[in-house]
């Protein structure tokens, strides 16, 4: 059987942003054996309202996606933590993926690979669309099989979408405030893949709403439909 995955988003409003995180997910990735577990810090934007009902809806495109309302903003890290706690004790690999985040094809099999194919403590993914790139060294290709290898370098801390083994993580977990400070405890260096994307949704775009909540009907009968 496969590695297990807990894939780990944190939300606080910007439903929109999740949903985009969510679908890029179920559209890109092959490896079956996950679970996309989403964090909401107490959003009030209707993100909450949104996992309920997808919960209610019960629809195979969400079948992946396991809502945790957290009762308060513990913020990114603190998220991280408490929903990793509370559902991801039993899995393999646990991995960050932040709602501003969009996956390419391939994208988790990938990070799997690269992991189990080297000797460090986290992979992460190279992002597009940021202001600010992370300093790399030591590129080099990476033998998964006879005929794929994967390109890599190092760097010095892992962001926005990355994987470890849950074990490391569990270890860690408590010894840190912020989640740019996961990398200052790795043990071993971490390593970007170079030749596969992901696109980090810029901070400063307009902010579009994609779904909305019907006002014709009550609460008891939510439903959502697509904003365009």
């Amino acid at each position: 059987m496969s590695k297990s995955v807990a894939i780990l988003t944190r939300a606080y409003n910007r439903l929109e942003y999740t949903i985009r995180t969510i679908n890029s997910v179920k559209e890109n990735t092959k490896h079956s054996n996950y679970k996309h577990i989403i964090v909401d810090n107490g959003s009030t934007d209707g993100t909450r309202e949104w996992l309920a009902w997808i919960q209610k809806l019960q629809s195979p495109w969400f079948e992946n996606v396991v809502p945790f309302l957290n009762p308060e903003n513990s913020g990114d890290w603190g998220g991280m933590v408490v929903g990793a706690k509370k559902l991801a004790k039993k899995f393999d690999y646990i991995v960050q993926l932040d709602n501003d985040i969009s996956v390419s094809p391939g994208w988790l099999s990938a990070l799997i690979e690269t992991l189990e194919a080297t000797n460090v403590d986290s992979v992460m993914l190279k992002r597009s669309g940021v202001k600010n790139s992370i300093k790399t060294s030591n590129k080099r290709q990476i033998k998964i099989s006879e005929n794929r290898s994967i390109s890599v370098v190092d760097v010095p801390f892992v962001v926005a979408c990355y994987i470890t083994k849950s074990s490391f993580f569990f270890k860690v977990c408590d010894k840190i405030i912020r989640c740019r400070d996961f990398g200052k405890l790795l043990k071993k260096r971490c390593s970007k893949i170079t030749n596969i994307n992901c696109y980090h949704i810029d901070g400063w775009e307009p902010k579009k709403k994609t779904y909305i909540q019907h006002k014709k009907y009550p609460k008891s009968k939510m439903t959502w439909e697509k904003f365009s």
